[in-house]
């Protein structure tokens, strides 16, 4: 949908994008992380007609507020669904169905469609923005998309309804942003941001990138500079190309220490040996059967993909090869998901949580490798 991918760089962006990206990359000891993360669970409620889905679809936290929507699909209809709440324990957070509905954020509010329209809710599922608008984002600290189709209207809005910044429908564009950073946005004005529900960086700008370590690339007229979290121009928009911006910013000495420590900045610590053998990176074996390679990793775990009873299991280890939960999953995504824009499905969130998939059920973990229910147990 055009309203929710958001961001038609120029040529000129990309290229300086990848190359701070890199630089800060690269000073950031090699930390990894992506701009989309997904995931994804799947179960059936007790009449074993109704699918649950639980899903998110940026790098958040799972259970902000504790809470988290699932989608109930009709197996037979996949067009007819509703939404509910779930507290982070499997229970039913209250007693009120919607038409669709989002994750929280940091402000309390959520977006929940009823009777055709938008609104957003209250942690107790009452509404507090009522529903009036045909599009609605989450917000991303304190600040949300809306689309007023009757009026012909794009918005951003504020925890309280109140509007930020207004410009004609369709022509309003944002980035998913991560806990703690600025929304990037732009209009045919150009690019700003805007953080804690107010605007932080007027849209007048060529491009923006996405942050990294808490800084992001900032240009104009085929210049560009360097923008911190608050919107403070922290090297002026006036050098020739990123290395320029860069030899300029690290006189700064910027301090990276504690930015992004609720990200995965673990370095992997073991090594898998040409003939499938795990070991610590001295060379001493450290599990007994083969294994087939590290499938991805998130938040200090990672999924390694090992043999089994005549098939291939997945279990997760430590940045150390020290097996959390040991290999006896089928799948950490399941296999009807559809195809995204990119391939990092085997993650943790950033508050902990993961989704494996068994022979008979599916499966939240956390970052111990305990269960914290299963998606049959849910039953609204």
């Amino acid at each position: 949908m055009k309203k929710t991918l958001i961001f038609g760089f120029s040529l000129l962006a990309v290229f300086f994008g990848a190359c701070f990206f890199i630089h800060i990359q690269e000073k950031y000891n090699g930390g990894y992380w992506d701009d989309s993360w997904y995931w994804y669970g799947k179960g059936l409620t007790e009449n074993n007609k109704n699918g649950l889905y639980f899903i998110t679809n940026e790098r958040q936290n799972l259970f902000e507020h504790d809470l988290a929507p699932i989608n109930i699909y009709n197996n037979e209809d996949i067009l007819d669904k509703k939404a509910f709440y779930i507290h982070k324990n499997g229970d039913i957070a209250f007693e009120k169905i919607f038409e669709d509905a989002g994750p929280f954020d940091i402000c309390g509010l959520a977006p929940a469609k009823s009777n055709g329209k938008w609104g957003y809710i209250d942690t107790t599922g009452n509404f507090v923005i009522p529903p009036q608008y045909q599009i609605a984002t989450k917000f991303y600290n304190s600040t949300a998309f809306v689309t007023d189709r009757e009026n012909e209207k794009d918005y951003l809005i504020n925890s309280n309804g109140d509007i930020l910044y207004e410009t004609a429908i369709w022509d309003l564009y944002i980035a998913y942003s991560r806990p703690g950073e600025p929304l990037i946005f732009g209009s045919s004005s150009g690019y700003g941001l805007a953080d804690n529900g107010r605007i932080i960086l007027e849209p007048k700008y060529d491009y923006i990138d996405n942050y990294k370590c808490g800084y992001a690339l900032i240009g104009n007229d085929q210049k560009c500079g360097i923008v911190d979290l608050s919107g403070n121009i922290v090297v002026p928009i006036e050098f020739d190309s990123p290395d320029d911006a860069e030899l300029e910013f690290k006189k700064l000495k910027p301090d990276f220490s504690g930015i992004y420590d609720e990200y995965d900045n673990a370095q992997i610590r073991f090594k898998i040996t040409d003939d499938h053998i795990l070991t610590d990176l001295s060379g001493k074996r450290i599990y007994d059967n083969e294994v087939y390679g590290v499938i991805e990793g998130g938040n200090g775990r990672w999924f390694i993909s090992a043999s089994g009873k005549n098939r291939t299991l997945v279990g997760i280890t430590d940045e150390y090869g020290k097996f959390i939960v040991e290999p006896k999953y089928n799948y950490l995504v399941d296999p009807e998901q559809p195809a995204y824009r990119d391939n990092s499905w085997y993650h943790y969130s950033i508050d902990g949580y993961a989704f494996v998939f068994g022979d008979e059920d599916n499966y939240l973990i956390d970052r111990n490798g305990n269960i914290v229910f299963k998606m049959k147990d849910i039953t609204p």
